[in-house]
């Protein structure tokens, strides 16, 4: 499983709760790609609904982490609360 590169709070805009956020990234991140044009990309990926039980570690947000980092994504996600 993929450790996250940054892990970090934000406040929330509507009342003292913070949200956890983290920032993954492939192991080598290339700047550019062959044609010489700007070649880093990047995803935020959202989990199901929190009241239904969906959370920043449900098993599909970190499946799709991984699969976006093989690609060469930076992936960003995110806990709604």
């Amino acid at each position: 499983m993929a450790e996250p590169a940054y892990s970090f709070t934000l406040p929330s805009l509507e009342d003292n709760l913070t949200l956890e956020c983290r920032i993954y990234h492939p192991e080598s991140i290339t700047a550019s790609s062959d044609d010489g044009s700007a070649g880093v990309r990047g995803a935020t990926l959202a989990h199901p609904y929190a009241p239904l039980g969906g959370c920043l570690d449900d098993p599909v947000v970190l499946s799709l982490t991984e699969t976006l980092l093989g690609e060469g994504y930076i992936v960003g996600t995110f806990n709604f609360r």
